[in-house]
């Protein structure tokens, strides 16, 4: 005979749980914002500038050239000189997108693995299922019943969000 399934703990305590949890680290939502701020900065240095002129952005290089001469050094020089030869040729293809221009999904997707070991580690007896950590997710994040649900479509790889009926 099989043992009784056990029941699940309240949702609210299991959300104050997992927000204690998610509160002491670094999470990835925070870390999108952290990216944000840092990429506004990072161009107006030489490496930013560099970095944003290879597949072809030379706006970073050129607002240097003009505000801060002083700070290009050789191989920042080296691409402008290529680029008014027309010798310079950019990466191809998209870059990779930064973690701050992805969607609120799937940032939340990441954070779905930190919230089950979090629900492992405080409820042993309770398998910590996705659909279970989708819950949690939606009362910590207070996701109302439409965004949770266009959540769940953007994990099983639909992205396109359902909308209210008139």
């Amino acid at each position: 005979m099989r043992a009784p399934r056990p029941t699940l703990p309240d949702a609210d305590e299991a959300a104050r749980v997992v927000r204690d949890a998610l509160d002491h680290s670094f999470s990835v939502l925070e870390q999108q914002l952290a990216e944000k701020v840092f990429n506004t900065s990072f161009e107006w240095t030489e490496k930013g500038a560099i970095a944003a002129a290879e597949p072809g952005n030379f706006r970073p290089l050129a607002n240097l050239l003009e505000y801060h001469p002083e700070v290009l050094g050789a191989e920042a020089l080296a691409l402008i000189a290529a680029r008014l030869r027309g010798e310079f040729k950019g990466k191809r293809g998209q870059p990779k997108r930064k973690l701050f221009e992805r969607s609120f999904n799937y940032c939340l997707a990441l954070e779905l693995p930190t919230i089950q070991k979090v629900l492992r580690a405080h409820y042993p007896h309770v398998p910590a299922t996705k659909t279970w950590a989708i819950k949690i997710a939606a009362i910590v994040f207070h996701l109302d019943e439409l965004k949770e649900q266009n959540f769940r479509e953007f994990l099983r790889g639909r992205h396109r969000p359902r909308h209210r009926l008139p």
